[in-house]
């Protein structure tokens, strides 16, 4: 099985890559939906979410979009949660892996947005990283829902520098319009045959 890690700068257009691969029918395991399931449905993340962001609650039950306000109020909120996260990210990421071989997959994305700062690189072969320039980011990034500058500023201290992630990566894909960014993206997938 090949492995291969897909990575970017906030709002470069990962997702849409990681959309884009899954129509075209390979396996990606993304990150954040692994975040946002244990999240939701993990009985200790619950429990340590509770007692770290006790806030975040209602009733027992964990708003997420409390969360997220919390975690960015504060200026170590990202980190702290990255690091209660990751050990469960990577396990489910492992045991993903493993049903993947099983069923003879021959190549799997992983999506993650802190895949260098992470380790997760560790579990590939090859690292995409997809990049924009850093204004046309920051409008996209700024379009979001509840997305402010100062949010911005702690999302991209939290992150390698999109030239630090790209200078890690095996491949580089720029995502400036969506048709050339496909086309890019398909002349790598032409190199996997």
């Amino acid at each position: 099985m090949f492995v291969i890690g897909l990575t970017g700068g906030v709002a470069c257009g990962k997702s849409l890559a990681s959309t884009y691969l899954k129509e075209k029918g390979f396996a990606v395991i993304d990150c954040d939906e692994l975040n946002r399931k244990l999240q939701l449905t993990h009985s200790l993340v619950h429990l340590i979410l509770k007692e770290n962001f006790p806030l975040a609650f209602d009733n027992g039950k964990l708003n997420r979009k409390k969360l997220a306000q919390l975690v960015y109020q504060s200026e170590e909120g990202l980190s702290h949660i990255n690091h209660l996260m990751l050990p469960f990210i990577i396990k489910e990421i492992q045991s993903e892996l493993c049903l993947l071989e099983q069923s003879k997959t021959p190549v799997v994305f992983i999506d993650a947005p802190l895949l260098f700062e992470n380790g997760i690189d560790k579990f590939c072969q090859k690292t995409i990283c997809v990049y924009i320039e850093e204004k046309i980011f920051k409008e996209r990034f700024l379009k979001r829902p509840d997305m402010t500058p100062e949010i911005f500023k702690k999302v991209i201290l939290a992150q390698f520098s999109i030239e630090e992630k790209k200078k890690r990566a095996d491949v580089t894909i720029l995502s400036d319009n969506k048709k050339d960014f496909f086309d890019r993206i398909d002349l790598f997938l032409n190199t996997l045959n």
